[in-house]
């Protein structure tokens, strides 16, 4: 082990430092695989920090898969495949082969598999069907299969605030969909600001001055998680304020906690929005599992024959969705959220360090779609 310690600099949080030499050490061979490191005592002092912090440079070294620890051994650099073979991915919802509305996750799941494997790697599949709250410890067979080296990384496309956080605790390459806060391996489909500010954007050059959101992604999560929504209507607010166009609080729909029927809740709140006196002049609904609702209301209410409204709606690339009337859509690519999925795993599993990743919208306007 090289002698590269000293004091750190205060611009660096001391654990991550550490965390980052000791990976490079091992990356560039100068730990071969096999070596036991010194004891936390000895590190602390070569390293002159607390032996907590030691502690947790190590843990997270552990859950990488670079460093393994030996009861009553101690700590070791691991042996490592040259390259990544066997990824899990775990469901934390096996409805989604029946739900319709969940048709972007089994669209993510196919293109997981086959990008696996056009990386040579298989995939092992790990469906959670506890009750939801009882999901609120790891899996059995996956928490096996990690203890056992059965598989090198995981990929959690669909997780809740239940099961997620047990899980991403895991000593493995992890990444994940979710629009919690504060998880740094993840995946991030929506850029509130960029959403938005692009949207408006359009409204505003079509000549719109007032504009109403509907959504069903919800405030909060109901557990210690932080939605990564918690924001998102005065995100809009400042937005539309920012382009010169007015909003009010009954042309805004935002739920507190998660919704169970997306599409009635599009269908029946453009009901009541369009049942006041004051209308807005464009309406942006997301995502895309209230589009199908919103649409109806507007058939029924005839607002397809004329210009009364700009609406500007969500969907996945990889399945259409019928409107006979002209709309902006932000349409996001499941293919390629697969793909930076893989990535992400990929990143870790090389001992490189991860960041959040925003997949972009791309954003078209169509005066009909899925009809002839």
């Amino acid at each position: 082990m090289t002698q590269e310690q000293g004091t750190i600099s205060e611009h660096h949080v001391a654990h991550r430092y550490i965390t980052d030499r000791l990976r490079a050490q091992i990356l560039r061979g100068d730990m071969a695989s096999g070596t036991k490191l010194p004891s936390t005592g000895e590190l602390s002092k070569r390293w002159n920090t607390s032996n907590f912090t030691i502690h947790t440079a190590l843990k997270n070294l552990v859950k990488e898969g670079m460093l393994e620890r030996r009861h009553g051994r101690g700590t070791f650099v691991c042996e490592r495949p040259d390259r990544l073979t066997r990824v899990g991915i775990y469901q934390g919802n096996p409805d989604i082969w029946v739900r319709e509305d969940m048709g972007f996750y089994r669209q993510v799941h196919c293109n997981l598999e086959k990008q696996l494997a056009a990386i040579g790697a298989t995939a092992r599949v790990f469906f959670d069907r506890r009750d939801p709250e009882k999901q609120d410890t790891v899996l059995p067979e996956l928490a096996a299969a990690v203890r056992n080296k059965e598989i090198q990384g995981l990929i959690i496309p669909l997780a809740s605030g239940v099961n997620l956080p047990p899980i991403i605790s895991l000593p493995l390459p992890i990444s994940v969909i979710t629009g919690a806060v504060g998880i740094q391996n993840k995946i991030v489909s929506l850029d509130a600001k960029a959403f938005f500010r692009e949207l408006l954007t359009r409204l505003s050059r079509k000549g719109c001055r007032k504009v109403g959101l509907i959504t069903s992604s919800p405030k909060e999560f109901g557990t210690p998680l932080k939605s990564g929504f918690l924001d998102f209507d005065r995100i809009f607010r400042l937005e539309a304020e920012s382009h010169g166009m007015e909003t009010k609080d009954a042309w805004v729909v935002y739920p507190e906690t998660k919704v169970d029927n997306p599409m009635k809740l599009g269908y029946q709140e453009f009901m009541r929005m369009w049942g006041r006196k004051q209308k807005p002049d464009a309406l942006i609904a997301h995502p895309d599992v209230l589009v199908p609702g919103v649409i109806s209301a507007a058939l029924q209410l005839g607002l397809h024959h004329g210009n009364e409204v700009q609406f500007c709606f969500h969907r996945n690339k990889h399945f259409q969705s019928v409107c006979p009337f002209p709309a902006i859509w932000a349409i996001t690519d499941e293919e390629l959220i697969a793909e930076k999925l893989v990535e992400l795993i990929q990143t870790q599993f090389r001992g490189g360090t991860v960041s959040p990743v925003h997949v972009p919208d791309t954003f078209v306007e169509l005066q009909s779609s899925g009809v002839e």
